[in-house]
Order: structure tokens, then C-alpha cells, then sequence
């Protein structure tokens, strides 16, 4: 590190970190929280981020769960958590931004405009109250369409492990739920809605190791 190159600069990940804590000019922890290689260096200086609409854009971007998270925890704006519910492409992130809402006019939109979605079926899961399992099926499978949608050119094939990382998180989900026949349910389901080619298969090895789920 040159003489007069910034602590939070440092290749030593633990010292870079320690500056990273200190800092409170936000125009360098948004630097920071965008450009650092190290994701926990960039969720360190999330977590001392205060601006709410750069916070919405972090957690609808950044490749690494975690960061999201954190994010998502320092924005009180209530509009923004409504579009990080509804855009965000892990259901993790939705389902902790549909937890931070307070105002019951937008959680009311929001049952409204996705009342059959994954997220508010979770929410309903964790609030105690009954899901039929075929529409976690119909939900789950319609939210691995969006997400393989996203894939470049929309061939069905996710390598990359930032698209992988929300596809597997829907796999884990469905088998703490019911295990492998829930998954091989909505599996069936995504590939007679979904055809492109090779896109069912893909999600059969992007699954693998889930459970009892060999791809």
C-alpha cells in the first residue's frame, strides 16, 4: 500500500475492514460499498450507510446475499422496502423486505397485486397460517421462470454463481418444506411451463446436493 493510499484500500482484508468501520464520510463508503472486491469489506460499509435510495440500489444489485441483507436492515423508507419486495431477485431479500414493512396500506397493495407469490405465501408460512402445497408448487416454479428469464439471451443455463445462488436458495426453501417430492413437484412444474431448451436439466445439476436432490 503506496504512502498515502487509504487504510480502507489495503489488501490485508482485516485492516481494510477496521477502516472501513471507522469511516463516516458516506461519499467514501459508497465508493466502498460499490467498487471493493471483498464483499465483506462492502458489507461492512453498507452497514454505516445512511442514504436510503443508494441503499435500495444496493440491495436490488449487489451480487452477495449478506450485502443485500444488510442493506435491507438500514432502509426505513417504506416505499423503497415495497420495491425491494417486488423486484428483488433472491426471495431472501423480498421476504426481509416485506418484514420491515409497517405501513398496512402497502402490505395490503402488496396482497393484493401478488397475493399468490412465494414471498407472501412464505410470510403466510411463517406467520403461522396454512398454505395449500400446490400453490407454493405453482409459486416457486413461477419465480424460477423469472429467474432463469434473467439469464443472458435467456438460453436456461445458469453458470454463474451469483444466478445460481437465488435458484438454489428456492430449492432449499421447498426442501425444508417438504422435501424432495415438494422439489420434484415444482420442478415438473417449471419445465411444462418453461421450454426452453435445456433449461429443466440445468435446474436439475443447479439443484444438486439439496437434500436427497442429485442433478
Amino acid at each position: 500500500m503506496g504512502l498515502f493510499t487509504p487504510a480502507w484500500k489495503s489488501k490485508d482484508k482485516k485492516k481494510a475492514i477496521e477502516a472501513v468501520e471507522k469511516l463516516t464520510d458516506q461519499s467514501v463508503l459508497k465508493k466502498v460499498a460499490l467498487n471493493d472486491s471483498h464483499k465483506i469489506v462492502r458489507r461492512t460499509a453498507v452497514g454505516n450507510i445512511t442514504n436510503q435510495p443508494f441503499l435500495k440500489e444496493v440491495a436490488l444489485n449487489d451480487s452477495h446475499l449478506d450485502v443485500c441483507l444488510v442493506s435491507v436492515n438500514n432502509i426505513t423508507d417504506q416505499s423503497f422496502l415495497k420495491e425491494i419486495a417486488l423486484k428483488a431477485s433472491h426471495i431472501d431479500v423480498c421476504l426481509f423486505a416485506v418484514r420491515k414493512i409497517t405501513e398496512q396500506s402497502i402490505l395490503a397493495e402488496l396482497a393484493l397485486t401478488r397475493e399468490r407469490s412465494l414471498v407472501f405465501l412464505l410470510k403466510k408460512m411463517q406467520d403461522g397460517k396454512k398454505v395449500k402445497m400446490q400453490d407454493l408448487v405453482t409459486a416457486s416454479a413461477q419465480k424460477l421462470i423469472e429467474l432463469y428469464s434473467l439469464s443472458p439471451k435467456g438460453e436456461g443455463f445458469l453458470t454463474d454463481s451469483n444466478a445460481v445462488e437465488p435458484v438454489r436458495a428456492v430449492g432449499k426453501l421447498l426442501n425444508n418444506t417438504g422435501g424432495f417430492q415438494l422439489m420434484l413437484h415444482t420442478h415438473g412444474q417449471f419445465a411444462a411451463s418453461y421450454s426452453v431448451y435445456g433449461a429443466a436439466r440445468n435446474l436439475e445439476m443447479v439443484w444438486d446436493g439439496i437434500g436427497s436432490w442429485r442433478g
